[in-house]
């Protein structure tokens, strides 16, 4: 997705619900192999990105972190990974994305998955509350399909809404999605398995709010 955002143009349907000035739009690729209808609720999935992971200076512990790589809904910049219980020859950490979100806990000597993928493994000397590491998120490349409850890519969670009826079907293609804004429930166009209970929530916290139009 393009660093730029701007404000939609108004389109006379009533997929935008209130002022359509409130709408913003971003530049999307949409994947190769669909045609898909203004309003369609997509999903995103990593192509390609570097990670690296790096201890925190300080740490008690001297265990490392490896086996680093990105999934299908990481993004860009720092994970942080803090130590919340230590033990010996192991230890629980607390992930967080780049946001600030908390995407689980991690176990030592064991893989864990959200958005990236890394083992944290135990050292000679064992990790203390407050050891860290980060892991750093470069050089990524997504794209966006029909978002699918079924879906395993990263996909599967709701990401944005299409702007503009756009074929992709023979190639990638260069297209516009809101990523912000309030939205009418009754003009979405949902993938199989996906109903408006089930996503409202993951869009609200991407600041996408469905709001019934009378």
């Amino acid at each position: 997705m393009s660093a730029s955002r701007t404000q939609s143009e108004f389109i006379p349907d009533n997929l935008v619900a209130g002022c359509p000035d409130h709408a913003i739009t971003d530049s999307i690729t949409l994947a190769e192999g669909q045609n898909l209808t203004r309003g369609t609720v997509l999903g995103r999935t990593v192509v390609s990105g570097t990670i690296t992971g790096a201890a925190v200076a300080g740490n008690t512990g001297n265990g490392t972190i490896g086996s680093l790589s990105v999934q299908g809904s990481a993004k860009k910049g720092v994970y942080r990974i803090t130590c919340i219980e230590d033990a010996t020859n192991g230890g629980r950490f607390t992930v967080e994305d780049p946001e600030g979100k908390t995407l689980g806990v991690a176990t030592v000597a064991k893989v864990h998955a959200s958005g990236i993928r890394f083992t944290i493994a135990d050292g000679s000397t064992d990790f203390a509350v407050g050891d860290s590491f980060t892991a750093t998120v470069t050089n990524l490349a997504v794209k966006h399909k029909k978002s699918l409850n079924s879906a395993t890519d990263g996909s599967q969670f709701p990401d944005c809404i299409l702007a503009e009826d756009t074929d992709a079907t023979d190639d990638d293609v260069q297209t516009i999605a809101y990523v912000a804004g309030s939205f009418n429930p009754n003009q979405l166009v949902l993938g199989a398995g996906h109903t408006i209970e089930n996503i409202k929530d993951g869009l609200r916290d991407k600041n996408i709010y469905l709001v019934a139009v009378g």
